[in-house]
């Protein structure tokens, strides 16, 4: 969402965890801005005053994986709430990203490769509004991680902290909006 005007950049968020150092080097311009602007955003939401008060109330149930857990409800609260961001329908954005991955599907980390596969079978990005997509991305993910059990019992937590949990959503995503912009022209300006 943060990268959508430009296909390159979207590239860059999608196989950034799987793009280590400066290995982001060994891609074109603007896919390596997409790498760096998706370490930009990990390392604004890990250290965001909101998120550490919200890893604070999950950190009991899910310990170290909360971090995880925030990631994807902020991921379904924003897919819940799209049309408040975005003047595209999410089933556009979605349709539109799948084209994009599908289109540099040659050069992405063979992990990526592999997620994209199932990320469009389910329509992971679309499925992410509603909470059976969620259960069905939290039991998927449990099986992959250590600890993953803990997971399983995301989707009810969601359920039952939906008020805190989007507020908390409300209060970071401008926030995030902004400086992701700011960070755009200042990648830009190292041209």
């Amino acid at each position: 969402m943060l990268a959508r005007n430009s296909d390159e950049l979207m590239l860059g968020g999608f196989i950034a965890d799987a793009v280590k150092g400066k290995k982001y080097l060994n891609y074109e311009k603007e896919i390596s801005k997409g790498i760096l602007l998706h370490r930009f955003i990990d390392n604004f939401t890990d250290t965001h005053t909101e998120v550490s008060e919200l890893k604070k109330l999950l950190r009991p149930q899910f310990g170290l994986l909360s971090g995880v857990v925030i990631d994807m409800i902020y991921d379904h609260i924003l897919a819940k709430h799209w049309n408040e961001f975005s003047t595209d329908s999410l089933e556009t954005f979605c349709n539109r990203t799948y084209l994009v991955f599908e289109k540099y599907v040659s050069i992405m980390p063979e992990r990526n490769q592999q997620m994209l596969t199932y990320m469009r079978k389910e329509n992971w990005l679309l499925n992410y509004a509603h909470i059976e997509g969620m259960t069905r991305s939290f039991n998927g993910m449990s099986r992959r991680i250590r600890k993953g059990e803990l997971l399983i019992h995301a989707p009810q937590f969601i359920l039952d902290n939906e008020i805190v949990l989007k507020e908390s959503f409300f209060r970071f995503y401008p926030e995030l909006m902004k400086a992701c912009e700011e960070e755009k022209l200042r990648l830009y300006s190292l041209s």
